[in-house]
């Protein structure tokens, strides 16, 4: 079936994360899984190569997903901002978002969904790694590619870019499975305001 063939091709390109193989972020995966009440055994994480920054998300089941980051992705991120975006692809799987099979239409519907649920499992980053500037300089550098040495996290700032797209920029997003991480972050910052970690 599928969830096996998708399993399947993981363990072939990529290296499962494990106390063994990568013990930093073995320990960091775990700490997540933990803290949102995932059992560990229910969870297959990967890094694969890839100059690509990102991570993605495969739910089997309600009861099992499995989850690849890019190298380039966890080569950027230490261990706590690391720990905010397995949060997020996790909370893909805690919610359900790809257990419900669509037709593959990008409607307009459906992509507002998506971008909905990608605030929704924001949340779940946040609760993951128990810290706004975490998860916000996170976001920071992935969406610059930037390491540390060269970023100060300004949120205000950062947020302040907000105001500067063109009508035509902001009407494009409407097309895109995923808000800006400016909008993302700006979320994120009212959802911290209003709740308890």
């Amino acid at each position: 079936d599928r969830t096996r063939r998708v399993r399947d091709a993981f363990y072939r390109s990529g290296l499962l994360i494990s106390q063994q193989s990568t013990p930093a972020l073995s320990r960091s995966f775990d700490s997540v899984c933990s803290r949102l009440k995932i059992p560990r055994d229910h969870v297959d994480a990967f890094v694969h190569a890839s100059a690509e920054i990102q991570a993605e998300c495969f739910v089997g089941s309600s009861e099992e997903c499995s989850i690849r980051f890019s190298s380039a992705l966890v080569n950027l991120l230490d261990e706590e901002e690391f720990a905010f975006v397995a949060g997020h692809e996790l909370g893909h799987f805690l919610l359900g978002h790809g257990v419900a099979t669509s037709n593959g239409e990008e409607t307009l519907e459906a992509l507002m969904q998506s971008r909905a649920q990608e605030i929704s499992v924001d949340r779940v980053g946040l609760i993951a790694c128990g810290d706004l500037a975490i998860a916000i300089r996170a976001m920071i550098k992935t969406i610059s590619g930037l390491e540390a040495r060269h970023l100060r996290y300004d949120v205000g700032q950062f947020i302040s870019q907000l105001s500067g797209p063109s009508r035509g920029a902001v009407a494009d997003e409407v097309w895109s499975s995923h808000p800006s991480m400016l909008v993302r972050s700006r979320a994120l910052l009212w959802f911290s305001m209003d709740s308890d970690l």
